[in-house]
């Protein structure tokens, strides 16, 4: 289930109310892909400061995102929710791209994805399934090589061993606890489920902080 008035509790959320002393820039978007989050993430190394901690999720293969040249550099682009957690205006997703493949689902017919059906057709028909596994896990191994925590929120599949060590939400919590914050079809965690990895967050990044 894709919803782009995304108005809802996030564990990146919750991370800002849990350190009221740091703040939280949150770059995600729902429904995008993999390569938009490392596209957020080395942009923001560009400049960054070295006392800056960056926590990259890694979402699931499959997605294609696309977005205008030199989008992302506008101004006016991101809302300050709270005095300490920032993330993008839900206006922002009509500027993207963004594909799925099945086109039969509700995200499809209410134009929030697959805008165009003859594009998807050629680029699902011609996307290897070992060229994605590949894009994908290499992709992760490096934001796992920059970001201060990087962590999927299900085992990728199949898995290279290079990616043993990256955490696997699903795995942390354990299957059963994991499906018990689950509160969508897209397996999106329920406000429990995100105060439960933002406390798993703090425990793996708390000597930096």
């Amino acid at each position: 289930m894709l919803n782009d008035q995304y108005d809802v509790m996030s564990w990146p959320e919750k991370l800002a109310q849990k350190l009221p002393n740091h703040n939280i820039e949150d770059y995600s978007l729902p429904g995008t892909d993999l390569q938009y989050s490392v596209y957020h993430l080395w942009n923001n190394l560009k400049s960054c400061d070295s006392s800056d901690i960056h926590i990259f999720q890694a979402t699931a293969p499959w997605r294609f995102t696309y977005w205008p040249e030199k989008c992302f550099l506008q101004q006016g682009l991101r809302t300050q929710k709270t005095e300490n957690y920032s993330k993008f205006k839900p206006d922002v997703t009509k500027s993207l791209k963004r594909y799925f493949p099945r086109t039969d689902d509700g995200a499809t017919k209410q134009g929030l994805v697959n805008p165009d059906l003859s594009f998807h057709k050629k680029l699902y028909h011609h996307t290897t399934l070992e060229q994605i596994d590949c894009q994908h896990q290499v992709e992760i191994m490096w934001a796992n090589s920059v970001a201060n925590l990087t962590f999927c929120w299900f085992v990728p599949r199949p898995q290279h061993h290079l990616l043993r060590d990256i955490p696997i939400i699903d795995n942390v919590l354990g299957q059963e606890a994991f499906q018990s914050y689950v509160h969508d079809p897209g397996q999106h965690f329920n406000d429990a489920g995100c105060e439960r990895v933002a406390d798993w967050v703090i425990e793996q990044i708390q000597d930096r902080l």
